[in-house]
């Protein structure tokens, strides 16, 4: 890719005609390689030599006896085990896709390592064992593979190959006077199509097998959808994460060029990760649809409130760690990459310092606790259910069934009314009775619906009150001041109404009469008071009283 965009910059100023202002020289660049690689065999410089040792492993040039000059000397190292770490070396680079850019191989002989500070040159750090180093010999310098690289080719060998025997990378690699077509003899144009539509064929067979293995695991603890849907959204990243974890292993036992290697890793290194992330994140999602269906409510209701805070956490941890292993795929320093995010920090937390209040708050809500999943709430204009605990947001569910969502920052500063924490629910009310309801008749009133309170199951048994205290406009004022047991407003509503039909009951079998806003008239008549004395005797009353409750159940 470098090599790309550095030919395509020289076209681009080569046509500008700016190719020699700005220093640009590729025909005298070009020149300048074709002279190293005539001159190789002297092995005057890092390109001399590594252009030496690998010229003489190719198949049209196979010479492991001219490549193996390149390696450094070792006392004890026969002949034999000499061309045999060559043919290694260069094994390691093909099946690790460790191919060289001709145009950054450096071409002097005082070459000098601007970290070590030596004349050593490190062609891939991510192998450091494997580097050239100047050598007197002949009172000339020359550049070779060091003494450590060639002690630590068979260990690296024996890493890059773990499972594939000497004879299969010999005869592979040994199709050196095998004809060729295109760069590949007819062997590895066949292990090119296969490695095109083995995967294919074990994604789907894997895939059915994980799907299967996931229905079995889940059983009967989702619905038919989860089944249907998660499950094979949750096979199908499993399979093809697997699958490419195996074409990993095994695409450096078919000795492709270093080259093609290069490409196939680059695919398989960012696949991995991607579905690597699939995979983690229906996983997750499995997890916790498993333990929302069986976790025991009433035991833990307060961690299953925070059951969507950890999954949202999960998910972005896994994405975080997902990305840092893609860019360490695309070989890019992660380190430098953090660091240059630390510099423009400042600038970063200010544009975020709203998320990352609403984390805190988020934080903040879980520890305090001011309310939970299914609570009504009351705070400063929000009148509702809460729904979720997001990380950033808090979803609530009005009375017009519309959702709000509130910033958890926000949330952490308010102050709010719980409605839902409450042990009791308070009731008072006034009962206004007509002004020709007579002291007794008030008093058989009162006592009644202390009985009614007394008697429903729902309410406080040592802390209620029923009095008659003041005189209103229109109406006799009686106030009614009784709590509920109860947990949702569904059941304070039932509770409430049961009530108010029994004390309207009440009413109509003692004959006393509700008032209401109105203007009347009244005009004296002999029949008020030649009302009948059964009618208004204190035993008369209090009898219709007993009657009515002995009949309540």
């Amino acid at each position: 890719m470098v090599q790309l965009v550095r030919v395509f910059f020289i076209r681009i100023f080569k046509w500008l005609g700016m190719a020699s202002l700005l220093g640009f020289s590729p025909w005298l660049l070009a020149q300048n390689l074709e002279q190293q690689k005539q001159l190789s065999y002297q092995l005057a410089s890092p390109f001399q030599c590594i252009y030496h040792h690998s010229h003489h492993l190719m198949p049209e040039n196979y010479n492991p006896a001219l490549a193996s000059i390149t390696l450094a000397y070792v006392p004890g190292l026969t002949q034999e085990e000499r061309l045999k770490r060559t043919v290694q070396l260069n094994q390691i680079f093909r099946g690790n896709g460790l191919f060289f850019d001709e145009n950054a191989l450096p071409t002097q002989n005082d070459f000098q390592d601007t970290i070590r500070k030596k004349f050593v040159y490190i062609p891939f750090p991510e192998f450091p064992k494997i580097y050239l180093e100047r050598i007197a010999a002949n009172g000339r310098f020359i550049w070779l593979y060091s003494a450590e690289t060639v002690a630590a080719i068979p260990e690296l060998h024996r890493q890059t190959f773990p499972f594939a025997p000497e004879s299969w990378l010999t005869y592979v690699f040994g199709g050196a006077h095998r004809q060729r077509y295109g760069g590949f003899d007819y062997l590895q144009w066949m292990i090119l199509a296969i490695l095109l539509f083995f995967p294919v064929v074990f994604f789907k067979l894997f895939n059915r097998v994980m799907a299967f293995f996931l229905r079995r695991i889940v059983g009967q603890l989702t619905a038919e959808e989860l089944q249907s849907r998660k499950i094979r959204r949750l096979a199908r990243p499993i399979s093809l994460f697997v699958t490419f974890l195996l074409l990993r292993r095994v695409v450096p036992f078919f000795q492709f060029s270093a080259l093609w290697s290069y490409y196939l890793y680059f695919v398989i290194d960012v696949a991995i990760p991607v579905f690597a992330l699939l995979m983690t994140l229906g996983i997750v999602d499995l997890l916790f649809v498993y333990i929302d269906k069986h976790i025991n409510r009433e035991k833990y209701g307060w961690y299953v409130q925070i059951l969507p805070f950890f999954r949202t956490l999960l998910k972005i941890i896994a994405v975080t760690i997902s990305l840092i292993f893609l860019l360490e795929n695309l070989n890019l320093n992660v380190t430098a990459l953090l660091a240059g995010l630390s510099i423009g920090g400042l600038a970063f937390a200010l544009a975020a310092q709203d998320t990352i209040k609403n984390l805190f708050g988020s934080i903040m809500i879980f520890i305090d606790q001011p309310f939970r999943v299914g609570d009504w709430i009351v705070a400063e204009g929000i009148d509702g259910e809460v729904e979720e605990i997001g990380v950033r947001s808090t979803r609530i569910r009005t009375f017009y069934n519309s959702v709000l969502h509130v910033p958890n920052g926000k949330m952490a500063d308010m102050t709010i009314d719980n409605l839902g924490m409450r042990i009791y629910r308070r009731y008072r009310t006034t009962l206004s009775l007509t002004y020709d309801t007579s002291p007794l008749a008030l008093q058989l009133f009162r006592d009644g619906v202390l009985a009614l309170i007394q008697r429903h199951p729902k309410t406080r048994k040592d802390n209620y009150a029923v009095r008659f205290l003041d005189f209103q406009a229109a109406a006799l004022g009686l106030m009614v001041n009784v709590f509920f047991e109860t947990d949702t407003f569904e059941q304070e509503w039932e509770s409430r109404e049961a009530l108010n039909l029994q004390i309207l009951a009440l009413a109509e079998r003692l004959g006393v009469h509700f008032a209401f806003p109105t203007q009347t008239l009244h005009i004296a008549s002999f029949q008020r008071e030649q009302l009948s004395t059964e009618a208004a005797s204190e035993a008369a009353m209090r009898k219709k009283l007993q009657d009515f409750l002995t009949r309540l159940p």
